[in-house]
């Protein structure tokens, strides 16, 4: 992680009010920060394995934004992209990305609190590029999207579910899908499935230090 997610992250934690809670315990919904390190590399990976391809703007949804940890993380990445680009280094086979004229970041958050809280202590590491909406993640529509970030909001299974179907059922085609807890709280079939359901396949990238399951419609 680069100096700005490092110190994002920290104040992120020292400001969460949920930080001691335990994300497998009950079906109660709470936020939990992602664990940063596992998203090292991310936009590398998608990049390498060319599923990422921007189309004049590149629309980043982060489901269930909390504080914006893991949306900046994602950001920082994308910035040295966007300065090889302009620097016009050609030996880093980035020629797509010189059609990429606007990144726009999309969160998603239902907690007031988090929200008032971000607003405070973070909103002023962020641009005008995003767009934070203050509702239910099941009142929104998911089809304007490139890449779709979640990171288990419901804890009951049947609400997770019925998330997952919306989301996969209002992806665009060539839209990506990271659940950050693919295979948590014993329930690694079921993106599997529902993804199969849809005749959806499931790629896998290393980044973070390990294999990762994206699904990409």
């Amino acid at each position: 992680m680069n100096e700005k997610v490092t110190t994002y992250k920290n104040i992120a934690h020292t400001i969460n009010p949920h930080k001691n809670i335990n994300p497998k315990e009950g079906f109660v919904e709470g936020y939990v920060e992602g664990i940063q390190d596992r998203y090292n590399g991310f936009i590398d990976s998608l990049f390498n394995s060319n599923l990422l391809k921007p189309q004049g703007t590149l629309n980043i949804c982060d489901v269930g934004f909390g504080l914006g940890t893991t949306l900046y993380n994602i950001k920082q990445q994308l910035e040295v992209y966007k300065e090889y680009t302009r620097s016009n280094n050609l030996s880093l086979n980035l020629s797509y990305w010189g059609t990429l004229q606007h990144i726009e970041y999309y969160g998603v958050e239902y907690d007031k609190d988090l929200i008032d809280m971000f607003d405070k202590h973070l909103s002023i590491f962020w641009d005008s590029f995003l767009n934070l909406y203050h509702k239910d993640c099941m009142d929104i529509s998911y089809e304007g999207y490139d890449l779709i970030m979640v990171y288990t909001i419901f804890k009951d299974k049947v609400k997770r579910k019925e998330m997952y179907k919306k989301i996969l059922n209002e992806m665009k085609p060539g839209a990506i899908l990271y659940e950050h807890m693919f295979n948590g709280y014993g329930e690694d079939a079921m993106l599997h499935n529902l993804a199969s359901q849809y005749d959806i396949p499931t790629k896998q990238l290393l980044f973070g230090g390990c294999v990762n399951e994206i699904i990409v419609k």
